[in-house]
């Protein structure tokens, strides 16, 4: 009993340096911090994109906002897909009285191209411009400057599609090359960062002269690790063949070719699940050419849409798909090249899975031109138009247009703003516009790409 006493009267003396009963931790170990706080405390990033947080302390973690994202329980935080300032708090788990929140400013930005008078590019000249949805709801539109120069960088690219991230802009970059002989322009993958620094061409089709190569329509993956993008080749029967790289160019993977069905611009969704894109195939008795959905590892393919080549009275096609922020909207454009001469666009909705289709923009007015939407924010969708100008193919400007067919004008002046340079110095009267109008409506589908470079006017 002795020991036993002088035992704890030790334990007692020395408590404060050591633990006694075996194991225990101290005083000291045992403390907790007195306040909760967060790094960052403010930050910054885009819809859809995620974002770690870390707290000094265990922490359940909340965000404050109904629609303002999620926030899982280690604070890796997922923006909303729409625009706004959203809150995020720690709560201490050892002492639930005490919290920290965090602000965060969530806005969404894209890339797009713009016509540059003087420019000397060849075989056309445009000028990347960065334009960013503000958390408030206005706009920023920013071009890219060429240090050497002091003046708008000029490029001749023919589509740019931004990072999700931000990060990184992709494209297409025209690079001169001999074919059957003669000079052109070949198609290649091109990534640079989203500032135009360290531009690196990521295919080279001009090296195989023996036959015709493009590699065009990239977009980025959501996770903004890898490029998808369309693959042609005019002898092997498998046109747009549906590819995927690393941004380095590294480990090429074929999603999707087959035989006599022809693909155009493949899009994630914003899960990365599944592609939109634009299909055409023979299905029963038609030809049918429009938006078709597929897993994003080229697996359940489903027709959406399409017109029917031997019965249209337009002869047109549905392409340019993009989804909505939030997954639930593909929008797409229209094409139709009536018997009666001209050409118009009109931008498109639908759910995924085909139902609820409804016009969202444009007319059928020939000479009525709006295409290629891309995704924005909060189902809302940027496009180009020349509603403004119709029956022009210079003075196209970006709108933004919601679910519902509200929009909003962001653009307006004289000069060529779009994602591609698809209509760009476009002229029905050229003698390759004419040859276009004559050929079957498969024929004129597949030939479109090819007559649009060949006849635009420089």
């Amino acid at each position: 009993m002795k020991k036993v006493v002088q035992a704890l009267v030790l334990c007692s003396l020395l408590g404060t340096v050591l633990a006694c009963g075996g194991g225990g931790k101290s005083a000291a170990a045992n403390q907790q911090p007195t306040t909760v706080t967060l790094t960052p405390a403010t930050a910054a990033t885009l819809v859809n994109q995620t974002l770690q947080l870390t707290a000094n302390t265990a922490a359940n973690w909340a965000v404050t906002e109904k629609n303002g994202g999620s926030v899982t329980n280690a604070g890796l935080y997922t923006a909303p897909s729409q625009v706004g300032v959203f809150h995020i708090t720690a709560t201490s788990v050892a002492d639930p009285t005490k919290s920290a929140t965090a602000a965060i400013d969530v806005s969404a930005q894209f890339a797009s191209l713009q016509e540059l008078p003087g420019g000397t590019s060849l075989p056309w000249s445009v000028t990347p411009i960065l334009t960013t949805l503000k958390s408030d709801g206005t706009w920023a539109t920013a071009g890219l400057i060429d240090t050497s120069t002091n003046q708008p960088v000029d490029t001749n690219l023919y589509d740019i599609a931004l990072s999700p991230d931000g990060q990184h802009a992709v494209f297409t970059m025209m690079t001169p090359g001999t074919y059957n002989g003669q000079d052109t322009y070949f198609q290649n993958i091109g990534i640079a960062d989203a500032d135009g620094k360290h531009v690196t061409q990521l295919t080279n089709n001009e090296q195989v002269t023996s036959d015709f190569l493009m590699d065009t329509w990239p977009q980025f993956s959501p996770d903004s690790k890898s490029i998808i993008y369309s693959h042609y080749d005019s002898t092997s029967g498998k046109y747009g063949n549906i590819v995927k790289m690393n941004l380095d160019g590294t480990n090429v993977q074929t999603i999707f070719s087959q035989d006599k069905v022809y693909t155009w611009w493949p899009t994630y969704s914003p899960d990365g699940r599944m592609i939109v894109l634009e299909m055409a195939q023979q299905l029963g008795n038609g030809y049918y050419d429009g938006i078709a959905t597929m897993n994003a590892d080229g697996t359940n393919v489903v027709q959406l849409t399409g017109i029917d080549a031997q019965v249209s009275p337009c002869y047109g096609y549905d392409e340019m798909p993009a989804w909505s922020s939030d997954g639930q909207q593909i929008a797409f454009t229209r094409e139709c090249w009536p018997d009666a001469g001209g050409v118009y666009n009109v931008i498109y909705g639908m759910k995924p899975d085909g139902s609820g289709l409804a016009p969202l923009f444009g007319n059928a007015v020939s000479g009525t031109l709006a295409f290629q939407p891309r995704m924005s924010e909060n189902k809302k969708f940027v496009f180009s138009s020349n509603a403004t100008t119709p029956g022009t193919y210079s003075g196209f400007d970006l709108y933004y247009v919601a679910s519902d067919g509200t929009n909003l004008q962001l653009t307006n002046n004289s000069l060529y703003d779009a994602f591609s340079v698809w209509w760009l110095g476009y002229n029905e009267t050229t003698p390759a516009a004419r040859a276009f109008r004559a050929q079957s409506p498969i024929e004129r589908r597949l030939q479109h790409h090819k007559m649009l470079l060949a006849h635009r006017v420089h």
